[in-house]
């Protein structure tokens, strides 16, 4: 019997998404505990996560908003990652340029054992991973696990497991030509731009995730300034906000998150080439 025509539309939806694999398999992985070690088949391959909130937002975030997605003017564009976490950004550059070159930073070693489980599972060459924090200096530096997205070396983090990690000065690798330089290190972003100021005339492209913490002095001012004077510009997307700011009692942690997408506008990247 061909039952078409014969489902209100209030049902259709509703059906659609339950038989939907992808769909199932979010919800699946929305109703595990947090910070529970699990897997997934997503993508094809067995990818391995330590948290699955933290999972499923970033998978939102990566792939089906694709707030990473760029265009490339050759199949091999070079990419800097500051906190890869468990690789969902690496395997989305890898499914966008199968060619590109990554070098890839994570500090927290559990992470960073699963980071290179899910790149091995999924074979993916030319890819360089670095167990280590990006900041303005090599050496060590306390580091506070979380567990999920929010690991940090600030000390405005809320997380209570301290670890001592090695750190990598971003500075130095920057002397060759990156197509886009992504900077997610929850909070120390403002100290690594400040560093890298008079370096970035060779990015392309810069991802910066913006952290501010209450009871601590706001940087997107010297942030922006920063992009603006490497030549930049900048479109900036709400990451975390709160409702009514005004009411809101700001207690501690937190208070405000963005991402920042600054790039090259098309004049200036053809004047740039016959340059």
């Amino acid at each position: 019997m061909n039952v078409k025509g014969l489902v209100p539309e209030s049902v259709k939806h509703p059906v659609k998404l339950l038989l939907d694999s992808e769909y199932r398999e979010i919800s699946r992985l929305s109703q595990l505990p947090r910070y529970t070690a699990a897997s997934t088949t997503l993508f094809g391959e067995v990818f391995c996560l330590t948290d699955a909130g933290s999972f499923v937002y970033g998978y939102n975030e990566i792939f089906k908003r694709h707030i990473y997605h760029f265009t490339a003017n050759h199949p091999a564009p070079y990419i800097i990652d500051c906190g890869a976490n468990v690789g969902l950004s690496i395997v989305y550059f890898k499914q966008m340029y199968p060619d590109c070159r990554i070098i890839a930073f994570e500090p927290d070693p559990a992470i960073f054992e699963v980071l290179q489980k899910n790149v091995k599972n999924f074979h993916l060459r030319d890819i360089e991973l670095v167990q280590k924090a990006v900041w303005k200096w090599n050496g060590e530096i306390d580091f506070y696990a979380e567990g999920g997205f929010s690991g940090s070396i600030s000390e405005q983090s809320q997380n209570k497991t301290i670890k001592k990690v090695k750190t990598q000065r971003l500075h130095s690798l920057l002397e060759q030509k990156i197509d886009l330089l992504k900077i997610d290190i929850e909070g120390a972003e403002t100290e690594v731009l400040r560093d890298c100021a008079d370096k970035l005339d060779g990015v392309d492209r810069l991802f910066v995730e913006y952290h501010s913490f209450a009871g601590e002095e706001q940087s997107l001012d010297e942030i922006l300034a920063i992009l603006k004077k490497a030549g930049f510009r900048y479109h900036i997307k709400e990451a975390y906000t709160v409702e009514k700011p005004f009411s809101h009692l700001f207690t501690g942690g937190p208070d405000l998150q963005l991402d920042i997408f600054a790039f090259r506008n098309k004049k200036q990247a053809i004047s740039n080439e016959r340059e």
